[in-house]
């Protein structure tokens, strides 16, 4: 049973050959543990079924993938009327698809294009996602600390100028016993 699809031809030097090869063979496996005999065309068929059925899916993807690479054209016009124009294609692309819209929101707040994130989010399929309250609250919410704020914010006003100075002071206060 192992080795069903290699057994007529060379030997698969491909990894992605032998990943593929190793999988099928599996799913063969486990169709005859199952009791099932098909007739050889029916697996073909099954693949065939399986890729129209995920058809819509990759649809989705490459249409959110489509409104991104327009807005990087968008982010490189070079007047405010062109890269309005290549938004609002960006949006109709995928004007119908909640995920094509996040994507396009998403891109908006990491660029700093809050008005068009805010437009993209105020899309009434969009109400109520998760992912559209998180993008709110990092519009709303102040810029990203860094390693510096942070530590000033642990450890107050100390901290100023003196993060990651040394001290020579490594002594530890000492909690009384008994």
């Amino acid at each position: 049973m192992r080795g069903r699809l290699e057994a007529g031809g060379p030997p698969l030097a491909d990894p992605i050959d032998r990943a593929v090869t190793t999988v099928v063979d599996m799913f063969l496996q486990l169709v005859d543990l199952a009791g099932v005999h098909l007739p050889k065309w029916a697996y073909p068929v099954g693949i065939a079924v399986l890729a129209l059925a995920l058809l819509p899916f990759r649809v989705k993807g490459e249409r959110a993938n489509t409104a991104r690479r327009i807005l990087l054209k968008a982010s490189g016009a070079g007047s405010v009327a062109e890269r309005d124009r290549l938004e609002a294609q960006a949006i109709a692309e995928v004007r119908d698809e909640p995920h094509g819209l996040l994507t396009i929101a998403a891109w908006a707040v990491e660029h700093g294009r809050y008005p068009l994130a805010r437009h993209v989010l105020d899309t009434p399929s969009l109400k109520g996602h998760k992912e559209r309250r998180r993008l709110l609250a990092t519009m709303a919410g102040a810029a990203p600390l860094d390693a510096d704020a942070i530590t000033r914010a642990v450890l107050g006003d100390e901290a100023d100028g003196a993060a990651g100075a040394d001290t020579g002071d490594d002594q530890r206060p000492t909690q009384p016993t008994g």
